[in-house]
Parts: C-alpha cells; sequence; structure tokens
C-alpha cells in the first residue's frame, strides 16, 4: 500500500499543474497504473520496446560474401605471383561452408600463410588462416596456385671452361610446379660467363654450372700497374695463370723477367698490392 501511495502521490505531483486530466486518469486503477508505467520508463530510458519485439533487432548482420573474399585472396596472391616472375598464374580457391555464418568483421580482415614463412616457393596448395580482431573470429580458407616461370636451357653441347654465348642458350617457360629452385632465369646472369662443367644439350643451367669469366688468359701479354701515392706506374707482363676478377695470380715482368704476383682487377689488366 505505501508503494502504492507514493505511485499515486508521483502522478498528482507530475500532473498537478494541467487543469484537464487525461481520460484515462479518470479513477484509482488508472492512476496506480500510469505512476507504474511511468516510473518503469524513468528508470530503465535506454531499452526501446522494438528489442522485445523483435529478439533480432540487435543480431550482427553476415559477414561479406565469399566472392568478395575470394576477390581479396586472388588479388593479393596474383601479386605476389608476378612479383616472382610467374606467368599463366591460376589460383583456386576452396569455398569454406563455415563462413558465410560468421558475423561481419568491424575492422579489416587479416590473412595469414605459415606456409609462406617457411619457404619462398608460391605454387602449391596452401591453407590461408582468415580471422577478425573484432568481433574476434578466424576460420580456415585453402587454394592452389599454379602456372609457369622462367628457365635458363642449353642449345647445345658446352664443353668446360668455354664462355657461354648466346647462340649457346635460351629461355623457356617451364611448370612452377616441377621447375628447380636454383635453376637460372636470366639470359644477362649467363652469356659471358663459362661452363664450370661439360653441359649437354638441352638442360635447365643452374647456379652450379657457371663460373665467372677468365679477365686473364695464361700465357697472355698483360699490364701490371703499380701505384705509387698518386703516381701509377705501367709496364708489361705475361699472365702465368688463368685469373678472374679479384684473383691474385704470378705474373712475369716482360723487362725484367722477374716473376711477381699481382690481383687481376680488369680485363688483361692486374695491379701489384
Amino acid at each position: 500500500m505505501n508503494f502504492i501511495k507514493r505511485m499515486q502521490t508521483s502522478c498528482h505531483y507530475k500532473l498537478k499543474s494541467k487543469k484537464t486530466l487525461p481520460f484515462f486518469y479518470k479513477n484509482e486503477q488508472s492512476k496506480i497504473l500510469l505512476g507504474i508505467t511511468l516510473t518503469i520508463f524513468s528508470l530503465f530510458p535506454f531499452f526501446p520496446l522494438s528489442s522485445y519485439a523483435n529478439p533480432l533487432a540487435y543480431s550482427k548482420p553476415p559477414t561479406e560474401d565469399f566472392d568478395h573474399l575470394q576477390q581479396k585472396l586472388h588479388q593479393l596472391y596474383l601479386k605476389k605471383a608476378h612479383q616472382q616472375g610467374m606467368r599463366s598464374v591460376t589460383i583456386h580457391i576452396k569455398k569454406n561452408s563455415s563462413f558465410d555464418k560468421l558475423p561481419k568483421c568491424q575492422t579489416s580482415i587479416q590473412f595469414e600463410d605459415r606456409l609462406l614463412r617457411r619457404q619462398s616457393r608460391l605454387v602449391g596448395r596452401h591453407t590461408i588462416k582468415v580471422s577478425c580482431p573484432t568481433p574476434k573470429w578466424k576460420t580456415y580458407i585453402s587454394l592452389n596456385i599454379s602456372g609457369t616461370v622462367p628457365a635458363i636451357v642449353s642449345t647445345q653441347g658446352i664443353m668446360k671452361n668455354i664462355t657461354i654465348t648466346p647462340n649457346m642458350v635460351k629461355q623457356v617457360w617451364q611448370d612452377a610446379q616441377k621447375a628447380r629452385q636454383q635453376r637460372l632465369v636470366s639470359l644477362k646472369t649467363v652469356i659471358g660467363m663459362r661452363a664450370k662443367r661439360p653441359i649437354p644439350p638441352n638442360k635447365v643451367l643452374t647456379i652450379k654450372d657457371i663460373v665467372p669469366p677468365y679477365l686473364v688468359t695464361k700465357h697472355n701479354e698483360v699490364t701490371i700497374e703499380t701505384r705509387i701515392g698518386t703516381i701509377t706506374i705501367r709496364t708489361k707482363g705475361i699472365a702465368e695463370k688463368d685469373g678472374i676478377q679479384g684473383e691474385q695470380i704470378p705474373v712475369k715482368n716482360k723487362k725484367s723477367g722477374k716473376v711477381i704476383k699481382a690481383i687481376v682487377t680488369g680485363r688483361d689488366l692486374v695491379e701489384v698490392p
């Protein structure tokens, strides 16, 4: 009863300034009902009735569709494939049925591919971890990448220590899945080098097949440079050994006949240290 009286007093206080009372405020029961209603709304002003009428009013909308995510992944891995010099790239992404049931990500969706951390090889099957910081969730999507990569192939047999010329090699495109990791991919890195060992025709060249060219050839004439401060003295000599850039070889001075040690610094050029 004390509660009812307080409700009545509250209602009288709120409506005492009005001369004409509403139609629903004409009997004792209406007074009590109106007082209780006003008290409830004063205590809970931020709970709209629509949330009780519709339980899904505050549920999170579904996440972006799989096609949009697939497009993001395709663009990301296509860019990586082109950075590795791949052509005819095909990326097949397998749909994860649970993805459509996840809540919409309020921030940028993050991708993590542990395979790329362990190796630089892009082709093959990948398992991508897809995660969202807010709200926090994660799922996994698999994709497979295929394509072609460049390789240098010999067009004829090449003898050991022979300098490789443009007509001896060519560039071809191979299945990236079968291509060797240490293969040579650019003609510029091959032409002018020497064959480290005999190379048969149609062989894919690797870094182990070539060595730097000789800048000095045994029994050929070379220029010997000796630097004293800002003065450079030059004389002629005969190389006693083949030499590559930076290699120290014996050289015979043509005037004195003395054999000295000199460092190869250029084509038919050595310097006395």
